[in-house]
């Protein structure tokens, strides 16, 4: 089956800086990227009938050669965006050029401009499902030290077969030697690769600087950089256009209905801050929203008053925890008892907590009907353990128990790195009990994740 995507041209120096763009410019925008460091590589390909949408020149292959990959591309009549990275000031002004190069790039933040810069011409595409496993092209590798994952190559029945263990190096030598085989991407976990992207954008100044002097760039992961991969949780459900603009309608309705009561407003404003403890309730709560609509239309609970009720009650159902970023993570009262330094004051306010912002819900006079039900019942649990109420599951409203599944596997997604639905699912099975919760649980196995 040959590739229909569209396709780029990247003009550089160094092939695996230019690996490294392409890399960066895939994770966002669908396209085939074509790469040359040769001019007459170069010259040829314009003088061909190839189609690219969008030429890529980094200026390091030397003030000549990239005058003549400008006179070629304009020779070649092409109306396509040209992007320079890391052009000096006076070439840049020089009127010839200012008429062929569409935009400018910074060579020093080159990974994240660049990306910007993309944007001004074409969108990002969200078409393709995101994926279990990631490709990631065997040279990428070689830039990164210790990396907290296992490596895959992918084989032609579909299945995956570690060849590098956690911690292992990739060195150009492996490169080579699977290149032989035809073998030119590596698969790893979506966590891993979301760390890769943070970590090549805030130091492509270095790497660049290693490989221009060739040296072994070696990038070790952060514990900042870590935990911003954790929370880049975007596009783990797949939902499209139509239940995007869905998710964004309900979610400023809620809004509108919130600050019209002064202290869920206050409590609004702190979430709205951005602060390191608060990243994890809102990346908790943006993600809950993407799975509620995605299962509501699993179930052909497509009302808008349904969608309504459970958007609201994701924003509302821990909000009196927001400056309580440990209690905010607890589901059960096994693991509140499990948490060691916490006083009796914040044991009562977890534990009482569903019933607190029920009541408040209940006196909003614009709250969608039974909100407060599902808030008051989110931490309940079909055999009985759970609270305020300890309800079992012929007690536990349907949508309850949508919302109950829901926030389970958020949090699981969250707290685990090495997250898979397979498993998450097998467990549930045996976790949630009752034909509300079953329901459910099938709907799951549908969504695409």
């Amino acid at each position: 089956m040959s590739d229909t995507r569209k396709k780029v041209l990247l003009i550089g120096k160094h092939e695996k800086l230019l690996d490294l763009f392409g890399f960066s410019i895939q994770s966002e925008f669908n396209f085939e990227i074509i790469s040359h460091t040769n001019i007459l590589e170069v010259i040829e390909f314009f003088e061909s009938d190839q189609e690219v949408v969008l030429v890529v020149a980094d200026y390091n292959i030397g003030e000549k050669l990239f005058s003549n990959i400008l006179k070629t591309f304009s020779d070649s009549k092409r109306e396509i965006p040209f992007i320079s990275i890391g052009v000096p000031k006076k070439f840049k002004e020089s009127a010839e050029n200012v008429e062929l190069i569409s935009d400018h790039v910074s060579k020093d933040n080159a990974v994240e401009e660049l990306k910007d810069s993309i944007k001004k011409f074409f969108q990002e595409d969200k078409s393709e499902a995101p994926q279990e496993y990631c490709a990631v092209k065997f040279s990428v590798l070689t830039v990164f030290e210790n990396l907290e994952d296992d490596l895959y190559i992918k084989l032609p029945t579909g299945r995956y077969l570690k060849i590098f263990s956690e911690g292992d190096d990739v060195w150009d030598s492996d490169v080579e030697r699977y290149a032989k085989k035809d073998v030119h991407y590596l698969y790893l976990k979506k966590l891993t690769y979301n760390w890769l992207l943070i970590s090549l954008e805030k130091n492509i100044k270095e790497i660049t600087r290693a490989i221009e002097e060739g040296e072994k760039p070696e990038i070790t992961p952060s514990q900042e950089e870590k935990e911003m991969a954790v929370r880049k949780l975007d596009n783990i459900v797949k939902i499209d256009r139509d239940m995007e603009k869905e998710v964004a309608a309900k979610v400023k309705k809620t809004m509108a209905q919130i600050k019209k009561v002064p202290a869920l407003s206050k409590l609004l404003k702190k979430l709205m801050v951005k602060r390191d403890d608060n990243d994890y309730y809102k990346s908790h709560v943006n993600l809950l929203n993407q799975l509620l609509i995605a299962l509501c239309h699993a179930l052909e609970w497509r009302q808008e008053a349904t969608i309504e009720k459970l958007i609201f009650a994701s924003y509302l159902h821990d909000i009196t925890l927001i400056n309580h970023p440990k209690l905010v993570k607890i589901q059960t009262k096994k693991e509140l008892e499990a948490l060691e330094g916490i006083s009796d004051e914040d044991k009562e306010l977890f534990l009482s907590h569903p019933e607190k912002i029920a009541e408040i819900v209940d006196k909003m006079p614009e709250a969608p009907m039974d909100a407060n039900t599902i808030v008051a019942q989110h931490h309940e649990r079909p055999d009985g353990t759970g609270f305020p109420h300890g309800f079992t599951a012929n007690r536990i409203h349907p949508q309850s128990a949508l919302f109950i599944i829901a926030h389970d596997l958020v949090n699981y997604i969250i707290d685990d790195e090495n997250w898979e639905m397979k498993k998450f699912i097998e467990q549930a099975k045996t976790k949630y009990n009752g034909s509300n919760f079953t329901k459910v649980i099938r709907a799951l196995s549908s969504i695409k994740f």
